[in-house]
């Protein structure tokens, strides 16, 4: 840790008083649901009285042409086409959505990785349920002997591509891409996942669940068949934002979950106006997102602020694995396979001895043990059969080293 650093790592990056975060509390969890910075939130509530004071004018008058303001940044922020780019509440809403427009047919196979997220696994499942459609699973890597070796990278990112191929076959007729996993905090190698399934002649549904605002996205070089990705985690932006984005060829074939008045639209306006109005949804989220992006330019940039945080991060996931294995260092994924979060295997003894001082819990003991103990931080079943449970850490502009030294010096404690 004594390691020059290019950012500060012993203070925040942006004061913590921003968010509305426990002062209390060690908040090491950024992934799971993120946290919206106070001003934002101050946005979004005066857009919410804005439509009160004129319900009418605002969704009649004001809002088209606020929608299309949110459109064009999320665009161009992804690299996306605007005419493709339907805003929508979160990624689960977007992946739901393009597995309904897809004409399925009994025998049909998807490719998913095994630390595929839940809510999409569920999906797929009834997706087999209804249509009989097969879900074959991906048996992708988590980690790579000695991760720091040249040509490290380069043979965990052959080895996800292999799995995912492995898995191929004529009947193959998507592949569900998780950007970044999120069990396991891992960076998959879209590009070439992408390619496959070019290759195989399947369609490309990517979950870009944590993407925006945590790795660089630029989906006019990508080109899958469909995108999907939230505002609410990394760019922090209010609750229930996020982007679909959808190839040319599926525009006229996609439509919202809730069919409303928007069905009615003109043929060049019906895809964005069937996904604007799908009922009177409160979509002060979706036309803050302009002055979210606004908060973050003013505050460095999010490309300088995921610079600094993946360094956090890699420096703090150092000195876990060193606190919880000793000189037994496990399997890790390399550092290039890490953007701002990182999952680490826990050891059996550890959760052994949670469990002891919790009892039953609804979450893992040991991370209820440890937020009795004012730390925030998921611990999380691995997907890997037989592999240690992962404790995943998160790091934001509000965090610094001093966090994970205090994660290290509670599961000392153990």
């Amino acid at each position: 840790m004594s390691q020059l650093s290019l950012y500060p790592l012993d203070e925040p990056l942006i004061d913590p008083s921003a968010w509305h975060l426990d002062p209390t509390l060690t908040f090491l969890n950024h992934g799971s649901f993120g946290a919206c910075p106070r001003e934002l939130l101050r946005a979004q509530s005066a857009e919410q009285e804005s439509l009160e004071r004129s319900p009418v004018s605002y969704f009649l008058r004001s809002l088209p042409e606020r929608l299309e303001r949110s459109r064009a940044s999320f665009s161009e922020l992804l690299g996306a086409s605007i005419e493709g780019l339907c805003l929508v509440s979160n990624a689960s809403e977007g992946v739901a959505t393009a597995l309904r427009a897809v004409r399925w047919r009994a025998g049909d196979e998807v490719v998913v990785s095994r630390d595929g997220y839940r809510a999409c696994l569920n999906m797929l499942s009834e997706l087999s349920r209804q249509r009989g459609v097969t879900v074959r699973i991906a048996e992708t890597p988590f980690g790579v002997k000695d991760p720091k070796a040249p040509g490290a990278y380069e043979r965990w990112s052959k080895q996800v591509v292999e799995a995912f191929e492995a898995q191929c076959s004529p009947e193959t007729r998507l592949l569900l891409i998780d950007h970044i996993t999120s069990p396991t905090a891992l960076v998959f190698p879209v590009q070439e996942l992408i390619e496959l399934a070019v290759h195989q002649g399947a369609l490309s549904l990517v979950d870009g669940a944590h993407a925006p605002g945590h790795v660089r996205v630029n989906l006019s070089e990508l080109s899958p068949d469909f995108y999907t990705g939230n505002a609410h985690k990394w760019l922090m932006s209010p609750k229930s934002c996020a982007a679909l984005c959808v190839g040319e060829r599926w525009r006229s074939q996609l439509s919202p979950l809730v069919i409303s008045h928007g069905y009615d639209a003109s043929p060049e306006r019906r895809l964005h106006a069937q996904f604007d109005w799908t009922g009177t949804r409160d979509l002060s989220a979706w036309v803050t997102l302009p002055t979210t992006l606004d908060w973050l330019e003013r505050h460095g940039g999010w490309q300088s602020i995921v610079a600094r945080n993946h360094e956090l991060i890699i420096k703090a996931r150092a000195s876990l694995v060193r606190q919880m294995w000793g000189d037994a260092e496990p399997s890790l994924p390399p550092e290039q396979a890490l953007g701002q979060m990182a999952s680490i295997p826990v050891p059996a003894e550890l959760t052994a001895k949670a469990r002891l001082a919790i009892g039953d819990s609804t979450l893992h003991p040991l991370q209820e043990w440890l937020f009795q103990r004012s730390v925030e931080v998921p611990v999380i079943p691995s997907p890997y059969t037989g592999a240690p449970d992962l404790l995943r850490i998160s790091a934001q502009a509000y965090n610094t080293l001093a966090d994970y030294e205090r994660l290290a010096e509670r599961l000392s404690e153990l």
